[in-house]
């Protein structure tokens, strides 16, 4: 089965997927190329200053002021026979252009003098580890190369090499793709601005970040809010007339989506005719979302810690929570009314969202709280429910965000059945690296943002799954491996335009680097000798089958001895208070004493002669030393 026999809704799905892209890549071609040009101007400007300097002499540093003794030294080329560069010190070059001028000759070529490294940025920890900067703003700066020429008496010509197209192009990560994935071009401008709706018509205003998330947010970042916003929005005047699309981001774990879900959001809801966002995520993930929205965009800028730092812009949308606390219908159907009305972000967990969207009361499990009493009359509660079913499913919200999508891995689950039947169009699936994943929950994710662009589950295994897998085997032949690579291209050419995936590459350049020290310290002789007397007797005995326990015993030895002291010591006292258990048992035999179970007393004792040994050579070793002093 090939593309040219998918039926009509698939064909439909992916041919206004196609008419997207090709508006968004002439956005981009012009951004691209006013991005690229405002690079080079600025990168001609700097080799401007550079050449006025060299020539002004204002390079040597001051010697007069402490800690401000960096050499000034160029690249230079000495001869004009094509030999290549030597850094030399501007002192050296100076000394040699006077010895020139003499008419002296000198048949030995200056010295290489090293460009000394600068300071070393030095971590607060405990160990002096280099701190490389973080540039990811700034383009990859080029060497200046200055070239003197000495063949002649005239003054001597300063030639600065422009920056090659190479340098000026990032290598293409193969681990990172999609849309707005250059992270040189996302970042912010000369006023501090981060521009969202980069190549718009010309109708449509500029959106901003706001400016305390615009000051913190990372490039890739940057990319990622841009990246849903082609997607969802496309353009403030397209917002109205189309129904939108979806899109997922793929980014690794720690690169921050949260942020990325929360600017977009404050960008949605205060740009666009949006009123509505749900944000459905694990229950356990739920307070951290709502303090991420706390945080980065406050109610009151004053009471921020934010505002220390410069302007906040304060929330103009309300945040509705709906969790494990609301235990009745009527209180959900408050918060659920309120949300729709004033509009603004729920924050919802997926197991109550079934619940609600599929129009069912909580139902009692074995080991659970018996629900109120209110919510067993079903006929009381249906017109509650049909309310909060037209608000979450039909027409629902204006976008949809599913934190952890791969939860969405089983189209055959209830949770599938209740998202897929939300009306709306724009939604978007945040997950982990998605090559993680198999290919059926790929196409679960896919098919939910984008419905029917890859065909059905069928159709996609088809077309995509059993080609890749048969490719992969050990006895895979020739045919197979072309063919699999043919229709994983294929698919990633597919999903390019509304998949961005993001590995932790991005963070090479910002992250210190890791350091890692071992320290080997010297037991002294009385841990020496309690170290060996307890292998000695776990040898001897082999009453310790567990390596791990005797490695736990060996930490307690290298540590400190009174830390094994006192463990003893508290063993010794338990093992006391259960034999008088036991005695007390005994005394009498038809009664069971509080908190004794005669069948575990006796299972224990039987399991327990292992652990009982171990403290009887335990002590003994113990024995022989003044464990007080």
């Amino acid at each position: 089965m090939d593309e040219t026999q998918l039926d009509e809704a698939t064909l439909s799905a992916q041919r206004q997927e196609m008419e997207r892209l090709k508006r968004v890549q002439d956005q981009q071609k012009y951004i691209r190329e006013v991005q690229r040009q405002i690079a080079i101007n600025r990168q001609n400007n700097k080799t401007q200053t550079r050449v006025i300097s060299l020539l002004q002499g204002n390079t040597i540093s001051k010697s007069g002021v402490a800690g401000s003794s960096k050499p000034s030294t160029v690249l230079v080329k000495l001869s004009s026979n094509g030999g290549p560069p030597q850094v030399v010190n501007k002192k050296v070059l100076e000394v040699f252009k006077s010895g020139k001028s003499t008419g002296t000759t000198t048949d030995s070529k200056p010295g290489i003098v090293r460009i000394p490294n600068k300071p070393h940025m030095v971590t607060p920890s405990v160990s002096i580890a280099p701190v490389k900067p973080s540039t990811p703003t700034e383009p990859p700066k080029t060497k200046d190369v200055v070239t003197i020429s000495s063949s002649s008496d005239e003054d001597d010509c300063i030639v600065i090499s422009e920056p090659s197209d190479e340098e000026m192009e990032e290598e293409e990560d193969p681990n990172n793709s999609g849309m707005h994935t250059n992270d040189l071009y996302n970042t912010a401008d000369e006023q501090g601005r981060v521009l969202i709706n980069v190549g718009k018509p010309e109708n449509d205003p500029d959106v901003f970040l706001a400016p305390q998330i615009a000051r913190v947010i990372k490039p890739h970042q940057i990319g990622g809010v841009r990246f849903m916003f082609d997607n969802v929005v496309e353009s403030l005047e397209r917002f109205n007339t189309s129904p939108g699309f979806g899109c997922i981001l793929a980014h690794s774990m720690g690169l921050g989506k949260t942020l990325q879900v929360v600017s977009f959001c404050d960008v949605f809801l205060s740009e666009t005719s949006g009123k509505t966002v749900m944000c459905i995520m694990p229950i356990n993930t739920l307070q951290n979302w709502m303090a991420e929205f706390n945080m980065w965009l406050p109610t009151d800028p004053s009471s921020s810690p934010l505002s220390l730092t410069g302007e906040v812009r304060p929330r103009n949308f309300g945040l509705f929570v709906l969790n494990d606390l609301h235990k009745t219908i009527s209180a959900r159907a408050r918060v659920v009314q309120e949300w729709k009305k004033d509009g603004g972000v729920l924050l919802i967990g997926y197991e109550m969202y079934r619940q609600l969207s599929l129009k069912r009361s909580a139902r009692t499990r074995k080991g659970k709280k018996k629900i109120p009493e209110e919510d067993m009359d079903d006929e009381k509660n249906k017109p509650l429910l049909d309310e909060m079913h037209e608000a979450l499913v039909k027409p629902g919200p204006d976008l949809v965000i599913c934190d952890e999508g791969h939860r969405i891995k089983n189209s055959h689950a209830s949770i599938s059945h209740a998202l897929k039947q939300i009306r709306t169009r724009r939604r978007i699936v945040l997950t982990g690296y998605p090559l993680q994943n198999n290919l059926q929950e790929y196409w679960c994710m896919v098919d939910f943002v984008r419905p029917n662009y890859l065909g059905s589950k069928t159709e996609f295994s088809n077309m995509f799954e059993r080609p890749i897998q048969n490719g992969q085997c050990i006895d895979s032949t020739p045919k197979d491996i072309r063919l699999m690579r043919y229709r994983a291209h294929v698919l990633h050419s597919l999903l390019e335009g509304f998949v961005q995936r993001r590995s932790h590459a991005v963070l090479r350049n910002t992250l210190p680097q890791k350091e890692e020290y071992v320290l080997l310290v010297r037991m002294t002789s009385f841990q020496r000798k309690l170290y060996d007397t307890f292998m000695n007797e776990v040898v001897r005995t082999k009453a310790v089958p567990n390596p791990l326990k005797a490695f736990a015993v060996c930490c307690k030895i290298w540590n400190h001895p009174d830390i094994l002291y006192n463990f003893l010591k508290k063993r010794e006292m338990d093992e006391l208070q259960d034999l008088d258990l036991e005695e007390a048992a005994a005394l009498a035999p038809g009664t069971n004493p509080a908190g004794v179970d005669p069948k575990r007393a006796k299972e224990k004792k039987g399991k327990g002669n292992t652990k009982k040994v171990l403290y009887h050579f335990l002590g003994y070793s113990l024995s022989g030393f003044d464990l007080d002093v």
